[in-house]
């Protein structure tokens, strides 16, 4: 993901960033989200539209919704959700859906091209 986001001109740090929301929310559904011997599905797509960056996670474990998770953080204690607060650190906006025993994960991120980083 890093190295594409790089191929089409984003920032290093922000490709970095997508990166990172990528592993904490893979890592999650992994993790958490599979107490079973179930068979396990996480697939990820990352589209480039204009000047958004759309990443999209899906994964078959127990239904999580990470925004109603993220509500529930607390603001005194950094350290914990720190998984959670890096995604939505990095996102202009972040969906969560359920639908055919799937979730489904939506972040868009406002690109910054490694030219406008310059010319600031």
């Amino acid at each position: 993901v890093i190295s594409l986001c790089k191929k089409y001109g984003v920032d290093g740090r922000q490709a970095f960033n997508v990166g990172l929301c990528l592993e904490e929310l893979a890592a999650n559904s992994l993790m958490q989200g599979f107490k079973d011997d179930k068979d396990k599905y996480v697939e990820y797509r990352l589209s480039i539209i204009g000047r958004w960056l759309i990443l999209r996670l899906r994964d078959n474990g127990h239904p999580f919704d990470l925004t109603e998770r993220y509500k529930l953080l607390n603001p005194d204690d950094p350290v914990s959700g720190m998984g959670l607060r890096i995604v939505f650190a990095a996102a202009e906006n972040v969906n969560y859906s359920h639908a055919f025993d799937m979730n489904n994960v939506c972040i868009r991120v406002l690109k910054q091209s490694s030219r406008e980083k310059r010319e600031k």
